[in-house]
């Protein structure tokens, strides 16, 4: 290699190192509720939603584990591409410690995710906080729309 390519072969060496190092140690974790618009009601909820790629967990089983300081983003679609539209209306807290503090997770403008972090002093490992989403299903564009909540929970693991 030439002197003159030393340098430039350098730089891009340690920014690419750099980038994994961060993608190794960021705090970011993403939960997916799929559900199943076409078929979704009061009441079979548990049976029609459910997180990640399992059906055989209840949503008030499902638990996800956390840190303090921690990105969580919950994305949620229907199970059909073609079929009603599903939203996000709301995060609520139920029970337990808030690991949030005063950084309530809302859904961003397009109602497909909610963001929120965890905040620095969340609680002491072990915790859970109980938590509901509540979603919204459109069965027609314009036309009616119906809500439902879904209830998973966040265990506290480093502090």
């Amino acid at each position: 290699m030439k002197p003159q390519n030393l340098i430039p072969a350098f730089i891009s060496g340690i920014a690419i190192g750099s980038a994994l190092i961060y993608k190794l140690f960021q705090n970011d974790k993403t939960i997916t509720l799929t559900v199943d618009t076409r078929k979704i009601n009061d009441n079979n909820i548990e049976e029609t939603t459910f997180f990640g790629t399992c059906k055989t967990i209840r949503n008030s089983e499902y638990t996800t584990c956390v840190k303090p300081g921690e990105k969580i983003k919950w994305e949620v679609k229907a199970l059909d591409p073609n079929g009603p539209r599903v939203k996000f209306v709301k995060f609520k807290h139920d029970s337990g410690n808030d690991f949030f503090g005063n950084s309530r997770p809302h859904p961003n403008s397009n109602k497909n995710e909610i963001n929120g972090t965890i905040s620095s002093k969340p609680g002491r490992i072990g915790d859970i906080e109980k938590y509901s989403l509540e979603i919204e299903v459109r069965y027609n564009p314009g036309g009616s729309t119906k809500t439902f909540p879904v209830d998973p929970k966040l265990l506290l693991t480093q502090n």
